[in-house]
């Protein structure tokens, strides 16, 4: 072989052994910072889990008092729900109740007309009677006239006829 060759490979070869030579140092020292990364992600796990415990327990909390909130929201609206049916409930009664107060109306409607009528027969069968109480006097006061006279002949002594 020749010797340009060799020089160069041995020198390429000389190379190589001295950065294998520094590669126990470059090792340790990677070595180190994994063991800086290790502990780092170590510590960085840990707070992240108690974080995220923390906004669980955050979140649980947060979850109960909407639960509490709805509750008591559907409490709120089922009572509303319980006085527009018991308000419901009234306003049929009352609706029964006007029906039959809208029939009995209708019914003394009709009884009203009926006593008009009545009333009308009655105030011409009182025209009559006081017509016929008017022609009673008449002939009360002729037949007072007519005894009062009676009365007065009566009461005159009589004259004897002679004869």
């Amino acid at each position: 072989m020749q010797p340009r060759f060799l020089e160069k490979r041995v020198e390429i070869l000389e190379q190589t052994v001295e950065g294998l030579s520094e590669l126990p140092a470059r090792v340790a020292n990677v070595e180190a910072q994994i063991l800086q990364l290790r502990g780092e992600m170590r510590s960085e796990f840990s707070a992240i889990r108690d974080e995220m415990r923390k906004g669980d327990e955050d979140t649980r909390t947060f979850m109960r008092v909407l639960n509490e909130e709805t509750r008591l929201q559907f409490r709120v609206v089922a009572e509303g729900v319980d006085d527009a049916r018991e308000q419901l409930g009234v306003l049929n009664v009352l609706k029964e109740a006007t029906a039959g107060l809208v029939a009995d109306v209708s019914v003394l409607k009709t009884d009203v007309a009926g006593l008009k009528i009545d009333m009308s027969a009655l105030k011409a069968d009182v025209s009559v009677l006081k017509a016929d109480v008017a022609e009673i006097k008449v002939g009360f006061r002729e037949m007072t006239a007519g005894l009062s006279a009676i009365q007065a002949q009566l009461a005159r002594p009589r004259r004897r006829k002679s004869r």
